[in-house]
């Protein structure tokens, strides 16, 4: 299966489309609990879209989940490929981000999967940011997408500091460039208020909803736990295991995955203080676990291994 992926063929694009499509048989939906004193205008927004298009059970809900979701990897895959993070990578990113998120029990949510396309917009930018002589727009872009995010889930004001530390990483930013970060992350924030006050409804807990930190843990079987586990703790074991691979790499590359670290704390940050809701959240962690896990896919030498692995995490999805 190794070897499929490695190579540009049709074949392996109908591989990476049945595994956008495994998620659909072995999760099962999740409704949204409404509740305008715990979650953002924004949220609610989407909530209310959701269900007015039947997002968790409609065949419109499956095209959009199945579509954006193939779209994700095969544009996480074009990151690794122009920025030349891994040597001919192939289809090989894009199939582990399908593969781990086989293995999440819940369908992912339509607020969750905006968050995730907002994330690798916002990724892309910052990677380019370390070329760019005048990275304005980019980083404009970049904070507005972030700045979205944080209006629909307010704990997610944490990406505003991943953001902070990838620009340090990757460039030394001017003083009009912050001014630009914080433009573009304060322009939709106005934009929201704007509105409010204009409605007569302005209430600043519908711009920013904060909930308290939730350690109980949600109910799901052992399968179900294991496959979260492995989504959370196989991408920092392979990173550590291919740190001599990412160390060759030239310096835009390694700040890469530096910044692709980063965002994975930052993520798990998030995932751990709110298990309540584990079986959502941890549909963000699949961008940078793409990033940190690839590298060893590339570079291993033996198939018989790798290939071992996908299959037990093909037949792990399936169990619950």
């Amino acid at each position: 299966m190794i070897s499929i992926f490695r190579n540009n063929t049709p074949l392996a694009i109908g591989l990476l489309l049945l595994l956008a499509i495994v998620p659909e048989i072995n999760t099962h939906p999740e409704a949204f609990v409404q509740n305008d004193s715990e979650h953002t205008i924004v949220w609610n927004w989407i909530a209310a879209f959701s269900e007015w298009i039947n997002f968790n059970t409609s065949i419109l809900g499956v095209l959009i989940r199945v579509s954006v979701t193939l779209i994700a990897a095969l544009f996480i895959n074009k990151i690794v490929t122009d920025h030349k993070l891994i040597e001919k990578p192939g289809y090989l990113p894009a199939m582990w981000f399908l593969l781990l998120q086989s293995l999440i029990p819940k369908q992912v949510s339509l607020d969750i999967l905006f968050i995730n396309v907002c994330m690798i917009a916002s990724v892309k930018l910052m990677i380019l940011v370390y070329k760019l002589e005048r990275p304005i727009n980019s980083l404009l872009t970049a904070s507005f997408l972030l700045s979205l995010i944080a209006l629909i889930n307010s704990a997610s004001v944490l990406y505003f500091l991943w953001l902070s530390a990838a620009l340090l990483i990757m460039r030394p930013a001017s003083f009009r460039e912050w001014i630009m970060v914080l433009t573009g992350y304060l322009l939709p924030i106005y934009l929201l208020t704007s509105v409010l006050y204009l409605t007569d409804r302005l209430d600043f807990n519908f711009i920013f909803s904060f909930q308290k930190i939730a350690f109980e843990l949600p109910q799901l079987s052992p399968f179900e736990w294991i496959r979260i586990a492995i989504v959370l703790i196989i991408p920092w074991l392979f990173f550590v295991l291919s740190s001599n691979q990412i160390s060759k790499l030239l310096i835009q590359g390694r700040k890469t995955f530096i910044i692709s670290l980063l965002l994975s704390i930052v993520v798990t940050s998030l995932i751990l203080s709110d298990l309540t809701s584990l079986s959502q959240s941890i549909h963000l962690a699949l961008l940078p676990a793409t990033l940190l896990v690839s590298p060893l896919f590339i570079h291993v030498r033996k198939k018989l291994l790798p290939n071992l692995f996908i299959l037990i995490l093909l037949v792990l999805s399936q169990l619950r």
